[in-house]
């Protein structure tokens, strides 16, 4: 009983050696003198299959079609249904992180598709191809892509049969789904990164397979926090995709209105970040000589439409969607608000309403450059009195001709101001309705 103890041993040794070696011969002889297939396991406590998994390419399908063509069907399913990581995982995990994909397009002929083919007709059970958490987890952004686009590859195979098919199309959308809504090691979702890398088209793709806009990464910030970051035109342009999946049906109104609701772990709403990212604007010296130029009735017409948006699809308490802190109440937010409340009827609470209007309002304004102006020439004509009773007549006479010349310039100033607004006002009209609609702007 020893030596037959000793003999199996040996055999065993044998037939993983085989293995390792990729010597397919010794392989399929030692096999067939195998008594307990499933018992035969490396010194990690791998069985012989996921020694398989192992081999090069074109090895692993040859070793696995002598494995099927030897050993009976009830051995076969307890190599092939193993606990812990079963060899169907592995080869999975190994083909998406052990090889370069510089092309995601995945062959017919991929010799990894056609193994796992294999073990799905011989009894792998298709929960086998959903990753772990932790493993999923650990994927790279191009790794999560590849991962998605293998499975769905795997799907449509033709050598599967019918009943097989049916039922891993179903798992690989499911997965899909989950994979998609799950964050990477730093809290990002894929629909996040998306977004921050401006890849529309990749993020288009994503809601198709089920991404989940209302997800909270980092900070609490959902999909639509990180678009209101992105640039003029590009935030209208991914919520107008968002906004046509949500008519569609592929997103559910009630993920739109809570990702609409949603605050950051700022307690800023998507429509708050987008006004704070404007104001938090630094214009270059060349746009600050162009107002002086020529009229930019454009300016805010991005963030307003964005804004508007959020409000009129879904949006609750509107008024604090529109409302910032008081450190960011500038120029362009007021500008940016007029045109909000131009296209929704919607303005910012009452007490920052009024002290907009104060501080920015045409009326209001012309009164704050009025009284300084007053000041000025009032200090000048004392300045000149002053010296002319000193005697110092050259001073007297220097600040007389800066009397004239200020008296002069201010109303010419004033008639030049109010022909540029009336002249921007009239060209507003004609080039660009604030009230326009999104469906207005191309993607």
């Amino acid at each position: 009983e020893v030596e037959k103890s000793n003999e199996i041993t040996n055999s065993n040794a044998l037939l993983l050696k085989a293995i390792k070696n990729g010597n397919n011969r010794k392989f399929e002889k030692y096999l067939k003198d195998c008594t307990d297939i499933s018992s035969i396991k490396d010194e990690k406590g791998n069985n012989i299959l996921h020694l398989i998994v192992s081999l090069e390419k074109k090895q692993k399908r040859k070793f696995l079609g002598i494995l099927i063509k030897t050993v009976t069907k009830k051995d076969l399913a307890q190599l092939i249904n193993s606990e812990n990581q079963t060899p169907l995982q592995v080869a999975l995990i190994n083909k998406i992180t052990k090889e370069k994909h510089e092309s995601h397009t995945i062959q017919d002929n991929d010799n990894t598709l056609k193994f796992l083919t294999k073990l799905l007709e011989h009894g792998a059970s298709h929960d086998q191809l959903e990753l772990p958490e932790e493993s999923l987890k650990k994927l790279s952004k191009g790794q999560n892509e590849y991962y998605c686009k293998f499975l769905k590859k795997l799907a449509k195979k033709a050598e599967l049969k019918q009943e097989i098919k049916i039922k891993t199309e179903a798992k690989v959308k499911e997965i899909v789904a989950h994979t998609v809504n799950t964050p990477n090691s730093n809290s990002d979702y894929p629909l996040h990164l998306a977004i921050k890398n401006n890849d529309k088209e990749l993020f288009k793709e994503l809601l198709q397979e089920g991404a989940n806009i209302s997800l909270e990464g980092a900070n609490k910030n959902n999909a639509l926090h990180h678009i209101a970051l992105l640039k003029g035109e590009y935030k209208i342009k991914y919520l107008k995709l968002i906004l046509d999946f949500e008519k569609k049906g592929v997103i559910s109104s009630e993920k739109l209105h809570k990702a609409i609701n949603a605050q950051n772990k700022d307690d800023k709403y998507p429509a708050q970040v987008a006004l704070i990212r404007q104001t938090e604007k630094i214009p270059s010296k060349l746009k600050d000589f162009s107002r002086w130029v020529r009229s930019r009735p454009t300016k805010h017409y991005y963030t307003a439409e964005f804004c508007a948006e959020l409000l009129q699809n879904g949006a609750e308490n509107k008024s604090d969607h529109i409302t910032i802190p008081k450190e960011h109440r500038k120029q362009k937010y007021y500008q940016t608000t007029k045109r909000i409340k131009d296209i929704t009827g919607v303005s910012p609470d009452p007490e920052t309403q009024e002290e907009l209007e104060e501080h920015f309002s045409k009326k209001n304004a012309r009164k704050n450059i009025s009284l300084p102006v007053k000041w000025i020439l009032g200090g000048l004509i004392f300045a000149t009195v002053f010296s002319a009773l000193a005697g110092n007549m050259i001073a007297a006479a220097a600040l007389s001709v800066t009397i004239a010349v200020c008296a002069m310039c201010y109303p010419i100033y004033l008639k030049l101001e109010n022909a540029l607004n009336a002249r921007a006002s009239d060209q507003s009209e004609h080039t660009e309705n604030p009230a326009t609609k999104m469906s207005d702007v191309s993607i």
